[in-house]
């Protein structure tokens, strides 16, 4: 049985997103402390962060992992996935990429 060109590489493309979602979910399934901060400091480097302190990708997670407290407003964050106002999140300038601070996600939606 002979396949077109077209038609090996669509199969193969399908193989391709099925271990690539196989893999989604043993992350998710995974509450593996290493495999979240590999993954959010990964996801930073993806969003285009820059640390203050050039390639300490260490310090500014152990930093992000202590801050209780949105450095603008002061309200406590919330820990872990939340979503909504309390989220925790890392502000950086989207132009430079330049690391501001650790703030709510309600400040960081003011600020950009």
């Amino acid at each position: 049985m002979s396949y077109t060109l077209g038609v090996m590489n669509k199969i193969r493309q399908e193989e391709i997103n099925i271990i690539n979602a196989k893999r989604r979910l043993a992350y998710a399934k995974n509450t593996n402390d290493d495999k979240r901060k590999t993954r959010r400091i990964c996801d930073w480097q993806r969003y285009g962060v820059i640390p203050p302190v050039e390639n300490d990708w260490e310090g500014l997670y152990e930093y992000y992992i202590n801050t209780k407290n949105c450095e603008d407003c002061g309200v406590e964050l919330d820990e872990g996935g939340s979503s909504g106002k309390k989220k925790k999140c890392i502000d950086h300038c989207h132009i430079t990429g330049m690391y501001r601070g650790v703030v709510c996600n309600s400040c960081n939606i003011k600020r950009r």
